[in-house]
């Protein structure tokens, strides 16, 4: 079976998502054809485009803008999607060049929009599923479940950004941070693990002496250090993609900035006394599946992100903060109950494989069905 993924850099989660797709396509005999993704002043980390080497495929489209590498701003935002909405019919002739140099089976798109702007324009109706955890946070169902922090604006946004990415799309993957969501469903939509990485599975995990920082924008560099000049014995590892730091900078024996790094990255967290992260879906997994006491900082502006901090504090599986206040997470200790549900999600997790598999297959069998009704 040939794949083609469709998928957005912004930050490391949905790439992270692609290469664990990745690895569980080709164990399973698979080839993965063309890597269809935006191309935004953020560079594409050298992990990534070294295991796609060659069959990656970069357009310049809008991106989410921030203002002083910290807050999204809504406004330049817009203003980058209206200056480069022209370039967007003209990519979709592009796309369908690679579509026909590649010939994909199937399309399994990472919350990226130039899924929908190829499929809207060309002809042929390559079968496709697109993955996210922001179809699980809108669904109706979640909603009931959890009212905390519900907000009608945010919701209303990400519905509406929701309906433009899978408009053209087979079936939906709502990637789920608990198990306890599973059972929520609905014509297009499985509610599914989350995609962690091979690498992960492998990995043993024990308690360190030091608290693991990922920052997904380099602006918070700052508020890191500001803390740790107040609490100088605290041994910090923070990872940033800022263009100041080659692979490492050492602000002092007990602060160490490292530029990302996939396996340093993994592990440094894997050993961790804590973790302190964005609100972003991806790295707050793979902290709960090392079973790590997880701190969310919500990027500013980011409201999905803020959302879904907002949920996973209220269940008790993480604390939610707005500032890098790390005495917050080194106060923090899992419940015996929290810890109960985070066994099971590692397990459900491990599960992944054979249920992404399963709803391809399901998939391709439905397509080939209609077209032999044709």
């Amino acid at each position: 079976m040939k794949v083609a993924f469709f998928i957005i850099t912004e930050g490391r989660g949905h790439m992270s998502q692609a290469l664990a797709m990745a690895d569980i396509l080709e164990a399973n005999g698979d080839e993965i054809v063309a890597v269809i993704s935006d191309k935004t002043e953020r560079p594409i980390p050298e992990y990534f485009s070294k295991r796609f080497e060659g069959k990656i495929h970069q357009l310049k489209t809008p991106g989410l803008v921030y203002k002083e590498g910290k807050r999204l701003s809504i406004f330049l935002t817009l203003k980058d999607i209206i200056k480069k909405f022209p370039l967007i019919f003209k990519y979709s002739k592009n796309i369908e060049k690679i579509m026909e140099e590649t010939k994909p089976d199937i399309i399994i798109n990472f919350y990226s929009l130039l899924l929908s702007i190829y499929q809207l324009f060309s002809k042929k109706k390559i079968p496709s599923i697109t993955v996210g955890n922001h179809f699980l946070l809108t669904h109706k169902n979640f909603l009931k479940l959890e009212k905390k922090g519900k907000s009608f604006f945010t919701i209303q946004t990400m519905k509406t950004f929701n309906d433009l990415i899978g408009i053209t799309t087979n079936r939906f993957w709502a990637l789920s941070f608990s198990k306890k969501f599973e059972n929520i469903k609905s014509k297009k939509m499985r509610v599914v693990p989350p995609l962690i990485r091979k690498s992960v599975f492998d990995l043993e995990h024990k308690k360190g002496d030091y608290i693991f920082v990922y920052l997904m924008n380099s602006g918070y560099m700052e508020d890191v250090i500001s803390w740790h000049k107040k609490n100088p014995d605290i041994k910090i590892h923070c990872f940033t993609d800022s263009k100041k730091i080659d692979k490492f900078w050492r602000y002092d024996k007990n602060l160490i900035f490292h530029y990302l790094h996939e396996k340093k990255f993994l592990i440094l967290m894997a050993n961790a006394r804590a973790v302190v992260t964005s609100g972003g879906f991806e790295t707050f997994c793979e902290s709960m599946f090392f079973e790590k006491p997880t701190m969310l900082i919500p990027t500013e502006g980011q409201f999905e992100q803020a959302f879904r901090s907002k949920i996973a504090d209220s269940m008790g599986i993480a604390l939610c903060s707005k500032k890098y206040d790390l005495d917050k997470i080194l106060n923090f200790s899992s419940s015996k109950e929290v810890k109960k549900d985070l066994t099971e999600f590692r397990e459900w997790v491990k599960e992944g494989p054979r249920i992404f598999l399963e709803e391809i297959q399901s998939l391709l069998q439905n397509s080939n069905k209609q077209n032999l009704l044709k």
